[in-house]
């Protein structure tokens, strides 16, 4: 993933957060779930190859 997906990627969670509690908590079903709404079509697929990779989608709520 390039600087400027993981960029739209963090825009697009932080978006999604706005007006939460925590506001600046991002968990991994927060990317998982905006990863979708990223223009790139590589974004989702590498964000869900990370999450099984590091075995984060067993506990989707665990802070990144």
């Amino acid at each position: 993933m390039s600087l400027g997906q993981l960029q739209q990627l963090g825009r697009a969670a932080k978006a999604s957060r706005e007006g939460e509690t925590p506001p600046n908590r991002l968990t991994a079903s927060d990317f998982v779930r905006v990863s979708g709404q990223v223009k790139d079509p590589k974004v989702p697929l590498e964000v869900g190859k990370a999450a099984a990779a590091f075995s984060i989608l067993t506990d989707p709520a665990s802070p990144l």
